[in-house]
């Protein structure tokens, strides 16, 4: 029977096998003022077994003693078989050892005959229907949430994308919760904003129509907006008004403080915690899954960036190797060719271009990996307004720039050199996109990240940082453009005027900075980058570099010249090598050669260690690197002074190498300005 309401009159089952007995309890329920009563009496425990399962009753009385069987024999039975009327042990004496089996094998209550009036006896029947009623109410609440949670639980072990998987999960909120609407609201933190994802429900067809705010999200929990109109972070007010819309349950999903997606609940009816406690059963996995997905989605972008970043790494050095056979051949020629103007004028052609393919071949190296970072404590305010002619040099004279360098604390660790890149890098960016001219912005402040502010951006971690925004006027991006501005190779350029790797250098060294990057746009209003790098206290040192820094080519170099000394030149391209060996020995060094670590050990021992300098390529066949080679020969010898050279740049040097003792030149270098370079390592 369906105790969901307390019918009248109420229905009692009297099981008791004395008649005078039954007469006397029915009589006491007449008599009871309140509700009235239908008694019917069952003198047998399976007569009245069979009666309570008939589902005809609200409650049952019944005594310990029922001919041979007893009442806790009948409890016992109605448990096995599920029965849902309550029964309430009415017997003759008290017996605790009794009372306590019957509580329990489920007794309702335990009275004791002839203590007890219609009132009372009618106040243990309402009361156990009551209880009963709960437990039922209970037992579907706990069955309904079951439910909502397996059909969450294999929505979310499903193939598909984000909204196939989440829609299941919306629906299955709709059906089991008291709601008209479920929205599941994703996380893009690219666009940093909340979009949309799964919708169910009554009005699914008729949602509210605004966008939520990420930042009203990322802090606290779940929270109920009873009336919803009157909570400003869920908008349209006209919304819930039309709809008749009372309350409203927003559950935000957050990882480690950074903002997932938010669930939103919408209701006609008055709603209770108990709501925010029953989303809150499922909530946790449906975040789970954004947050599973946030990570692999960084490791796939990590692994593609690591996978690309390496060919872009091997390419360079070999497309440096080749840059130095052109460059060699050129330095070569040009003391032959000085008479004859038209072949020196190819000849300065091809340097340009060499020039030109060694700075692609340098931002492959930077997007790979920005080698060479040495960050120093800088001034922010005075780098920038030291590159302001720079700057402008690189800008249209339609572009009219402003600096407003108002940071208070400007101190950061960075690499000047990097730095530049950096901001150069921006501004012909924003030259680029404005062909006919317009403003360009650049600004400097401090700014204090919040675990609010960091939440809305994977990348952003909390604390004091100075910032640099570079703004303009330009053409702005589309969505679709703004989604992808990083990515490398992405370019929406002509082609021949952009390789795509001009941002995704940047944005990697910004993160080499422990920093990032953020960037918004509006088609025809513009764009905006804003730089986050951690504040320093460090002071502002002076510091130098026992890097080489070659001429451009084609340049002639300071004369130099050697006193016989012993240069060992270790190359496994064998261009290189000789060019190299002729430079030497045409500015008076004794000159050895090899092609391999292995071969170099060779030399040195036939020459009994009889060498003042080593000059050998990082990368080398036969498994032993220039590193490797030097620090063998270098405890042969202590004080042997060593020249690296590489494609690669100077952070792949040991540090132990890089000492006063060792200088590093980057390839390709002019074959000119060799010997001076040699001449510097020897202290000639």
């Amino acid at each position: 029977m369906n105790l969901s309401l307390l019918e009248t009159p109420l229905r009692v089952l009297v099981i008791e096998d004395d008649r005078e007995d039954y007469l006397l309890t029915r009589e006491l329920l007449a008599d009871a003022p309140g509700a009235a009563c239908l008694t019917e009496w069952r003198s047998t425990l399976q007569e009245g077994l069979t009666a309570l399962m008939s589902g005809q009753f609200h409650a049952c009385f019944t005594d310990h003693r029922i001919g041979a069987d007893t009442g806790i024999e009948l409890l016992e039975m109605a448990r096995s078989h599920a029965c849902e009327v309550p029964i309430v042990m009415l017997t003759g004496q008290r017996e605790p050892a009794v009372e306590e089996m019957a509580l329990k094998a489920g007794a309702a209550d335990y009275l004791i005959k002839g203590t007890v009036d219609g009132a009372a006896l009618l106040r243990s029947v309402r009361f156990s229907i009551a209880r009963q009623r709960v437990l039922q109410a209970a037992a579907a609440d706990k069955q309904r949430l079951a439910a909502l949670g397996a059909a969450v639980g294999r929505a979310l072990t499903q193939p598909g994308t984000v909204a196939e998987v989440l829609q299941p999960c919306a629906e299955a909120l709709a059906r089991s919760l008291p709601i008209e609407l479920a929205q599941i609201h994703v996380f893009h933190p690219k666009r940093g904003e909340l979009r949309m994802t799964a919708s169910a429900g009554t009005l699914s067809d008729d949602p509210p129509q605004h966008s939520l705010a990420a930042i009203d999200f990322v802090q606290g929990g779940a929270f109920l907006s009873c009336p919803a109109s009157e909570d400003h972070r869920l908008g349209d007010t006209a919304w819930f008004t039309l709809r008749s819309i009372r309350c409203a349950v927003t559950y935000p999903l957050n990882l480690n403080e950074h903002l997932l997606g938010v669930i939103t609940l919408y209701s006609r009816e008055a709603l209770s915690n108990a709501v925010v406690s029953e989303l809150g059963s499922v909530a946790p996995g449906i975040g789970s899954y954004l947050a599973r997905l946030s990570l692999e989605a960084q490791v796939r972008r990590a692994q593609q960036l690591d996978c690309v970043g390496k060919m872009a790494a091997g390419l360079a050095h070999e497309f440096k190797n080749n840059l130095m056979v052109i460059r060699t051949h050129v330095d070569q020629m040009l003391p032959e060719c000085a008479a004859r103007p038209e072949v020196m004028e190819r000849l300065q052609a091809i340097n340009a271009v060499t020039s030109s393919a060694t700075r692609l071949a340098q931002q492959l190296m930077l997007f790979s990996r920005p080698q060479g970072l040495e960050p120093r404590p800088l001034d922010l305010n005075d780098t920038l307004r030291s590159m302001r002619p720079i700057i402008q040099g690189a800008l249209d004279q339609r572009v009219c720039m402003s600096f407003q360098c108002e940071a208070k604390q400007p101190v950061v660790e960075a690499d000047q050199g990097l730095l530049h890149q950096v901001i150069i890098n921006l501004a012909v960016n924003a030259r680029d996109a404005m062909p006919e001219g317009g403003r360009l912005f650049i600004r400097t402040d401090n700014v204090d990240i919040d675990s609010a502010k960091a939440a809305t951006n994977p990348d952003a971690v909390v604390g004091r940082f100075v910032r640099i925004q570079v703004t303009d006027t330009g053409s702005g991006m589309t969505p679709e453009t703004l989604a992808r501005v990083f990515e490398p190779f992405f370019t929406t350029k002509e082609p021949g005027k952009g390789n795509g790797l001009g941002l995704a250098t940047v944005f990697n060294i910004i993160r080499e900075h422990h920093g990032w990057i953020e960037v918004g746009s509006e088609v025809g209003k513009g764009t905006t980058f804003r730089i986050y790098l951690p504040e320093s206290t460090k002071p502002l040192p002076v510091t130098a570099s026992n890097e080489t820094e070659q001429p451009p080519l084609g340049s002639p170099a300071k004369p130099a010249s050697g006193k016989a000394q012993r240069v060992l030149i270790v190359e496994d391209e064998p261009v290189l090598r000789m060019a190299a060996e002729q430079a030497l020995e045409q500015a008076n060094y004794r000159v050895f050669g090899a092609s391999s670590g292995q071969e170099a050990i060779k030399v040195w021992e036939d020459q009994d260690g009889a060498i003042d300098l080593l000059l050998t390529d990082l990368s080398m066949p036969e498994g032993m690197s220039g590193v490797q080679l030097a620090e063998q020969l270098v405890r042969r010898k202590p004080g042997l002074k060593v020249i690296l050279t590489s494609g690669y740049a100077a952070e792949m040097v040991d540090h132990n190498l890089r000492a006063q003792d060792t200088l590093f030149i980057q390839k390709p270098y002019s074959l000119s300005a060799l010997p001076e370079s040699v001449g510097r390592c020897l202290g000639i």
